[in-house]
């Protein structure tokens, strides 16, 4: 989904953007998030720049699961990279899915979501929210990532427009209401009285 939105979104420019703009994008909200998460400024933005470098590889295009994995086993074996960036490449794409692990360090919460709050909002900005049950861009999934992020991955109590602002993002009120709406049937999933 991530690779979708990116012919529909332009740039300041006006020319599309690219998954090389996206990474810039995503590198400077896990900065800006770190302080949320607890995480080193420094370490959350050098892994948002290196964490998409392992998509292009044979592997990854083989065998899409291991996204992430291997871009740590490449910084960590190859490039002798800090052990905290590589975490954080790794756990960036956590959750994947519903009740999946939240991330372990305070870097790859931070890089998680700055990589589903981006998205979100570029998406919202863009136009392309979901309509009736199709989500071809995994919006929900990312929003979803979003509350289970904030609600047990060791982010700071704030409201989402607020996360939205951290990250540099417009955080328009639609997208907010959407996220808020993902919290309202995560909450009533797991037994919380509906008001």
């Amino acid at each position: 989904g991530g690779m979708v939105w990116l012919r529909e979104v332009k740039g300041p420019d006006g020319r599309p953007l690219t998954m090389a703009d996206r990474q810039r994008r995503l590198a400077l909200a896990g900065e800006q998030l770190a302080g949320l998460c607890g995480a080193d400024a420094r370490v959350a933005l050098q892994a948002g720049m290196l964490c998409k470098s392992d998509l292009p590889t044979l592997m990854v295009g083989e065998f899409p699961e291991l996204q992430g994995h291997v871009g740590r086993k490449l910084l960590e074996e190859v490039e002798r990279a800090d052990p905290a960036v590589a975490l954080a490449v790794e756990e960036h794409y956590q959750p994947r899915f519903s009740g999946d692990d939240l991330p372990s360090s305070p870097a790859g919460r931070a890089l998680a979501l700055a990589e589903r709050l981006t998205l979100l909002d570029a998406a919202f900005l863009a136009g392309l929210q979901p309509k009736g049950g199709a989500d071809h861009l995994g919006l929900r999934r990312a929003a979803n990532g979003v509350v289970a992020l904030a609600i047990g991955g060791g982010v700071a109590p704030v409201g989402v427009s607020a996360l939205f602002a951290s990250a540099g993002c417009a955080g328009g009120e639609e997208v907010c209401e959407f996220v808020y709406a993902r919290l309202r049937a995560s909450l009533t999933e797991e037994g919380a009285p509906t008001d």
